[in-house]
């Protein structure tokens, strides 16, 4: 009888073990991948908070933002704008322009060329349920 409770012991610790290995070498751990959310959720949110509800999210395609003070500058130029707050991403070449008032897409494209880029196209949406919510 303590044989079988030993060998039991002894395979659950095994599996965990097994389990622990495969999230550590796959690169993510539990812990790892609640960091990464958390970091993607900070991302995808403006620094700049608006004074109504979202009505509309843009996604604006942009040139020539190569480096993290390109992403700067032209968050501070578009932020600047009333009723938009701004995210960038340099690897994708995209910013996500939140509104919370009916902007031109014409607008934003003036700002993006003022802040010294080119506009490559525009993609707007509603944003989804509860992603806006704070």
């Amino acid at each position: 009888m303590t044989l079988i409770i030993v060998v039991g012991i002894m395979a659950v610790i095994m599996l965990a073990g097994v389990i622990y290995s495969f999230h550590h070498f796959g690169g993510e751990t539990p812990k790892a991948k609640k960091k990464r959310l958390e970091e993607e959720s900070r991302r995808l949110r403006p620094q700049k908070k608006l004074d109504n509800i979202v009505i509309e999210i843009k996604t604006v395609y942009i040139s020539g933002m190569d480096t993290e003070e390109d992403k700067k500058l032209l968050i501070g130029h578009i932020d600047r704008l009333n009723g938009a707050a701004c995210v960038a991403d340099i690897e994708e070449k995209k910013a996500e322009v939140w509104l919370d008032r009916p902007i031109m897409d014409s607008e934003i494209i003036v700002t993006v060329g003022l802040a010294g880029f080119k506009v490559t196209g525009i993609d707007s949406r509603e944003p989804l349920p509860g992603e806006c919510d704070e």
